[in-house]
Formats: C-alpha cells, structure tokens, sequence
C-alpha cells in the first residue's frame, strides 16, 4: 500500500479538480492516504472509499472518522459495475489499482472504467493511471525510477534522500509553483532539484525532461540514471537505454538491473539474465524482486518466478503472495493459494 507522505496523492488531489463541497470516490483506496489528502484539501468534500480488503476499510474509515465532510469506506469488489448511482460523485480517482489487477496479464478493464464514467458527471474527471508506453510485465504501471527528495532528520539536523517509487501515468501534471521551485533550485546547480524536475517534466515536456535528466545523470545521480534509460527506452532507443542501464546497474541500482534482466528475457540473452537476477534477489527492496519474478512467470519460467516471489514474501510484499498464489491456483493447490490470499490481505504492497 501507498505510504500516506507519496507526492502522487497530493498530485490525484490536483488532478481531481475537485470543488470545496464536491463528492470524490476512490477506487481501491486501501488504508485511506490519497482520501486523507483530500480531506485535509477540502474539508467539506464527502469521501467515498472502495476497496476489496476489510482489513485496509477498517484503516481508511478510523483514518477519516473526524472528517467533517463525511466518509463512506466500503469493502466492494471493483472487477465488475461499481456500486455507486450513475451521477452520484463528482470525480474518480484510483491510483495502482485499475491497472494492476491481479494477477495475470494487463487486463480488460472496461468494466469498471465503464462504471467509473456513469458514477461520474459527464464532466467531471476520473483521475486513474492508463496504460502507456511499453508497460512492465509487473501488473503495474511504468515506473519512472526513485523519485527523491529531501526531508528534514529527526532534531532537524541535516537532510536525507528519501527514494519513491512513482508510477510515471499516475504522477499527473505538476504544479506550476512547484515545478518552478525545482527549476531554480536545479538552475543553481541542485543535482537533486535536476533529478526530481526532470521527472515531474515527463508528463508534460518530455525534450525539457530529457536535458534535464541528462544533466542530473552526468552529475551522478544514479536514480536519473534509470529515468533517463526509461526514457530513451520509452522513444524506441532500447540500445541507449541498454547502455544507461548498465552503467547504473554497476552502481547498484536494482531497477536498472530489472531493465535489463527484461530486455534480455525479451531478446533470449540468458548470461545477461544469469549476470543480472541473482543480484536483484540479493537486494532487500521488494518491488524489483517482484517485478523480476513476474518478468520470469511472464516468459514462461515458473520456477524462477517462485523463487523471485518467495523471496519477495521474505520481505513482506502482498503483491509477491498474490502472484504465487496464482500460481498455486494453477496447480491446483486452492487451499494453500486462498491461505496465501488470506496473508496478502494484511501485508503491505510494497512499491
């Protein structure tokens, strides 16, 4: 599950484009953080929250419990029509949710889009991430990286980067006063600010994005490193991105690893493969183990996929449990996949 402080609820709140005493409803809300945003925006906006888990329900609705607007958070299964009125809510939001349904490849998700446009006025916004670009075969939307920035340590002493993972679809439009801020700070040489503009400029100016990612990468920032590889990868240059890729992966970054182990599944290069996965399992980070074993079960090898989600388990990620529970469903071993289910319920999705 998303962490309450990720800059993408704040960016759902802006895109939602909410009025002060509008009606918003969020699809797959687990534990309530991107309607806490909007609670702490609009105060007398009515909250709607739905979401397959109760345990995550049971969370969202002590979360949102003082809010004066109202809020509805109710366990719902979102595969089908949803179960809002056509009409009922001003806007729609879902962030890793639509687009990475489990398991199995990128589904047909007009059920519940269709649903999204009827519960929705007809001009009201329905904020979800699409699917764009060459998606990985995770289930879930691009990544653009580890987006950092800076906070302040405990006694306020000092600074540390704080790495984010942020599905590029879902990032939105930046804010206009934001992004200036990061401008100034990267034009006054901030290799951070060059790091973090350029991946807030993706969704609007992928040239600026580019030049300044670049810069960011030169001045070595390894996490600009792997944005800068999606991109190029993103314009169809899968040999600079391969190129990127290495030289961050030599540094240690684990998603640049991960491009790399796909491009060669993609292309039959078994030694890359060999050279890359062993160390994405030796990372502690679940996402890129995940996503690793995806990539495996996705070109048809099972049993590197289980170890890859085995070891993800280890970690605690939900998603790992959900993927190998489907895998056990495939072997016919029901119960041990629904007790598999029953722990994912509980664990966090780890992004």
């Amino acid at each position: 599950m998303s962490e309450a402080d990720e800059p993408v609820h704040e960016h759902l709140v802006d895109s939602a484009a909410l009025r002060s005493d509008g009606r918003v409803a969020d699809l797959g809300c687990g534990r309530g953080p991107t309607l806490a945003a909007f609670a702490r925006r609009f105060p007398g906006a009515r909250l709607i929250g739905l979401d397959r888990s109760a345990a995550a329900v049971g969370a969202a609705r002590e979360l949102l419990a003082d809010h004066p607007g109202g809020a509805a958070v109710v366990v719902a299964d979102l595969s089908g029509r949803l179960p809002l009125p056509d009409g009922s809510v001003d806007a729609v939001v879902s962030y890793n949710v639509l687009e990475c349904r489990m398991p199995g490849p990128p589904p047909d998700c007009g059920a519940p889009t269709a649903g999204m446009a009827r519960s929705a006025h007809d001009d009201s916004p329905c904020a979800h991430p699409p699917r764009a670009g060459p998606a990985p075969p995770a289930g879930r939307s691009l990544m653009l990286g580890r987006f950092r920035r800076r906070r302040g340590t405990e006694g306020g002493r000092g600074e540390e980067i704080v790495s984010r993972r942020i599905p590029m679809a879902s990032v939105g439009r930046p804010v206009p006063a934001e992004l200036a801020e990061l401008e100034t700070e990267a034009e006054s040489g901030d290799v951070l600010a060059m790091a973090n503009l350029g991946a807030a400029l993706i969704a609007v100016d992928r040239a600026r994005a580019l030049a300044w990612l670049t810069r960011a990468w030169d001045a070595g920032n390894v996490g600009a490193g792997f944005n800068l590889g999606t991109l190029h990868s993103l314009a169809g240059d899968t040999n600079r991105a391969q190129v990127i890729w290495e030289r961050s992966a030599a540094l240690g970054d684990p998603d640049a690893m991960l491009g790399l182990v796909r491009q060669a599944l993609d292309r039959g290069d078994r030694p890359t493969v060999d050279r890359w996965a062993p160390l994405i399992l030796d990372q502690d980070e679940a996402y890129p183990i995940t996503a690793l074993g995806v990539a495996f079960r996705d070109h048809g090898d099972p049993d590197r996929a289980v170890q890859a989600f085995l070891r993800a388990e280890s970690l605690g990620d939900a998603y790992a449990m959900e993927y190998r529970a489907h895998l056990l469903d495939a072997r016919g071993a029901h119960e041990e996949a629904a007790a598999l289910r029953a722990r994912a319920e509980t664990a966090e999705r780890m992004m």
